[in-house]
This record gives C-alpha cells, structure tokens and sequence, in this order.
C-alpha cells in the first residue's frame, strides 16, 4: 500500500466506462483529481446510457448532454460507441477491443472502474469493460489503473494500490449538469470520502508518481 497521494504523472490518460454513469458518478472525482494535476483525459464510452430508444430524449440531444457535462469533469474529448447499455455485458470482448482501437489516440495509460463493486447499477456492464480495458492495455503496452472506492482490502488483487485525494468539485458540477439541476440548487444527498483507490494492473511500467506533497483539495 502506498501512502496518500495524488494521481500518478499520466500525460495523457483514456478513460474506458460503461456508460456516462460510470463516468461522471463513480469515475468523476478521480477523474477530475487527474485534470487539476495536468492530464489529458479522454474518454470512450461503450453506450450513452439509454436502455431503448424513445421520444424522450434523442441520441443526438443525449450525446450533447453527456458531452457538456464531461466539459465540466474536465475531459477533452468524449467518443461514444453505439451500443445500448442492455447489450455492454453480452458484448463480444475481442470485437470491442477493435472497436477501440479504431477510435484510439495512444495514451500513456487506461483508466476503468473496478468490476467487483456489485452494488453499481453498471455492475454487469463493468465486467465487460474491464476485460476490454485490460486486453487493450495489454495490446498496445501501457498499465492499466483500476478505480475502486472502496477500502484496499476490498479491491481485487493488484499491486500496487494508491490512496488518492480527490477533490468533489469538478465531479458535482459534472452531474448536475448531467442531471439538468442548475448548481446553486443542487445538493449532494450522500456523504462522499476524499481518499478513492487506484489499483495498477499488468506488466505494464508504471508510469511515474508524484510526491505526495503535492497534495490534490480536499474541498
């Protein structure tokens, strides 16, 4: 276990996710974390989040929501894949693993959730983004940090962990955005911790950290 810290040194990092629950809700403050510590996040979501096509919101209007709310995480670029959210688990991995090399700028390294955490509603969709994640690390050489934000002792077996600070900021302005609640009205009902975990999977190298005295707000 390595002491409290800030995000590695991640020039460019890409962001795998289920859909933009995965990314703003569970991966959007140690996202965030990483943009104030100057990297460039960009993220590729497997689906927009919709279940069914419907009059409700169109793809077109949902893709801008999601867009303008990851602007507010802080990501430059968002791609999302054309898969409905129901089909992510059932998804053929190595036919996804192409797919994201299509759409592939070379990062430094890849960011996904931690699929053990079953009580995410994406739980199953995380299974499959996983495995596409560490097959794609794998192909083209560069580590793979898992996020969990549970205690260490609950995340799947991987060395090393990091006990990361992160800041809430970005990440609530993120969903509020996302949810269509104007800032000065919104309220975060649930109490969030300041320390998440990052977990460095493969053969990869590490990419280099950063001295803990660099330390992210705690705010």
């Amino acid at each position: 276990m390595i002491e409290t810290a800030v995000p590695p040194r991640i020039p460019n990092l890409l962001t795998v996710a289920a859909g933009p629950e995965d990314l703003l809700d569970a991966l959007g403050a140690i996202v965030g974390s990483f943009v104030e510590h100057e990297s460039a996040v960009r993220a590729v979501l497997l689906s927009d989040g919709r279940s069914v096509d419907g009059d409700v919101e169109s793809q077109l209007d949902r893709s801008h929501r999601i867009a303008a709310s990851a602007d507010r995480l802080g990501v430059d670029e968002v791609v999302l894949l054309d898969h409905r959210i129901t089909d992510v688990p059932r998804l053929d991995v190595p036919a996804l693993v192409r797919e994201l090399l299509i759409n592939l700028v070379r990062p430094d390294a890849i960011l996904v959730a931690d699929p053990s955490d079953r009580r995410a509603r994406t739980a199953r969709g995380r299974l499959t983004t996983y495995r596409a994640a560490v097959q794609l690390g794998r192909l083209i050489g560069v580590p793979l940090y898992c996020w969990a934000a549970v205690a260490p002792d609950r995340v799947r077996v991987g060395e090393p962990t990091l006990e990361v600070l992160v800041s809430r900021t970005r990440q609530r302005s993120a969903m509020l955005r996302f949810q269509g609640i104007p800032e000065v009205l919104g309220r975060v009902s649930r109490p969030w911790p300041e320390r998440e975990y990052l977990t460095r999977e493969g053969s990869a190298p590490a990419v280099a950290p950063r001295p803990t005295e660099q330390l992210g707000s705690r705010t």
